[in-house]
């Protein structure tokens, strides 16, 4: 069963990329573990929010959420995929394999919770870009979220209701 768990920026959201880098060959990079001042985890644009998938105790993806710029009531949504970015670290190089539906049930069930609370903390709108295409627009269509072009890029942008 799928587990969806608030973390907190900083500490925490480090711990993550801990269990990221566990089962792999290689360290995890001193960049990840700086304090926020540094510009590390936990160094979002405020208020933002780190929330996490688990299934069966497994970390499968998490999500951050922060405002694209200050003051703006739009939020940005990044994601990490674990098996993704194991394969990344490992090989060097983007996965080009589609994006699956497990995959995308899980981001879908991640940017549901994002949602709500980018809502709560004021937020409008929720934007996400295509880096990964395949899982990207199966968000899109899931959520249905707009699509937006803008400066000749395109975005994918969920309007947020109040709770």
């Amino acid at each position: 069963m799928l587990r969806i768990e608030a973390v907190e920026p900083g500490p925490d959201e480090e711990a993550l990329y801990r269990e990221l880098f566990a089962p792999l060959a290689r360290p995890m990079p001193v960049s990840v573990s700086e304090p926020p001042s540094e510009g590390g985890p936990g160094h979002w644009t405020a208020p933002a929010g780190v929330l996490a998938a688990r299934e069966d105790g497994a970390l499968l993806a998490w999500v951050v959420y922060f405002a694209q710029e200050l003051g703006s009531a739009r939020a940005v949504l990044q994601w990490v995929t674990v098996e993704r970015e194991r394969q990344r670290i490992t090989t060097g190089y983007n996965t080009e394999h589609p994006g699956t539906a497990a995959e995308v049930d899980t981001l879908a069930a991640l940017a549901t919770e994002a949602a709500r609370a980018a809502a709560a903390a004021g937020y409008t709108r929720l934007r996400w870009q295509p880096a990964e295409p395949d899982l990207a627009e199966g968000l899109a269509r899931r959520l249905r979220a707009r699509t937006e072009h803008e400066d000749g890029f395109t975005f994918y942008e969920l309007p947020l209701r109040r709770p």
